[in-house]
């Protein structure tokens, strides 16, 4: 399975997600070493040489489904997402071991603007633990509170209580991998001495996965270029993230205001950028050379 869900014309903001499974995923074995960073012969240490070597997609489930137990966990959500600034435009969600229909109903109310573990697991590179009503009640001052206790409800409703989160980093500047594994334990379960264990054996997990994966799923969101713009195209895309307005760009390229708009609106809709702050922040990630020059998807 690999679709993308039709937008819900009444969630605004919602994300229309590219969904795959794990047997969607082909790998060379040879090519996936057992994951990095944990103690070797560990059992969870060698879980994506396993996955990878498995006979078949039942096989493969049956291997996670035994590793996520052995973690204490429930399930594992593995979501990279595309982000503009702070916020999330595009996403792709390996559904295998997440709760039936939680990746839909996630990208379609856009719980990613209001998931506390959102902004975490972006911003550092090391796991962490949560607890959903504590996230909730966090947030009970925020102007995000009423928004905050809906994902939180939902998220309890789906049997995701508490668990261990982090964030990967990816090739693509404008990504960002983040892999929560959640548990229905309150979050006493993961204080004092089994801390630990749990987040080790979470980052083997997470890392597991998306060692696993990463090829696959490096292609399922674009990398953003400026390769084919025409001149005029890449000089309209520098004055805007020199922050020039629309007037300005014309008397230096000598173009009338309206074909400048036009511009600007062919260059959103490129880069999927939703305002003109977003395509500024475009623009200073490739125009500097810090952005994949990769092609974009090809769809």
């Amino acid at each position: 399975m690999n679709q993308n869900m039709e937008r819900d014309a009444a969630a605004g903001d919602a994300i229309t997600p590219t969904l795959f499974d794990i047997d969607d995923v082909v790998v060379d074995p040879e090519t996936v070493a057992s994951t990095a960073f944990v103690a070797p012969g560990a059992t969870l240490a060698s879980l994506a040489h396993e996955l990878a070597t498995a006979a078949d997609g039942a096989t493969r489930r049956a291997l996670m489904d035994a590793a996520l137990a052995r973690a204490g966990f429930d399930s594992l959500c593995y979501v990279r997402m595309l982000r503009i600034g702070e916020q999330v435009t595009q996403a792709a969600w390996l559904e295998s071991y997440s709760p039936t229909g939680w990746a839909s109903r996630y990208c379609r109310e856009n719980f990613f603007a209001v998931d506390p573990r959102m902004a975490t697991a972006c911003h550092v590179e090391w796991p962490f633990t949560w607890d959903m009503k504590r996230l909730a009640e966090a947030a009970a001052t925020t102007r995000n509170a009423a928004a905050t206790r809906r994902f939180a409800d939902a998220a309890i409703d789906a049997g995701l209580r508490s668990g261990v989160c982090l964030g990967i980093v990816t090739a693509n500047r404008f990504e960002r991998c983040v892999v929560a594994l959640s548990g229905a334990q309150p979050a006493d379960a993961w204080k004092d001495s089994n801390a630990g264990t749990a987040i080790g054996a979470a980052y083997a997990l997470a890392v597991g996965v998306h060692t696993l994966v990463d090829a696959y799923a490096s292609r399922l969101l674009p990398r953003y270029h400026a390769n084919d713009l025409s001149e005029i195209q890449r000089a309209v895309l520098r004055d805007i993230g020199h922050g020039k307005n629309d007037r300005e760009i014309a008397a230096a390229l000598k173009l009338a205001p309206r074909c400048v708009a036009q511009h600007v609106r062919e260059l959103q809709a490129r880069y999927h950028a939703r305002n003109r702050t977003q395509l500024a922040y475009v623009a200073g990630g490739i125009l500097n050379g810090q952005a994949s020059d990769a092609p974009t998807r090809q769809t």
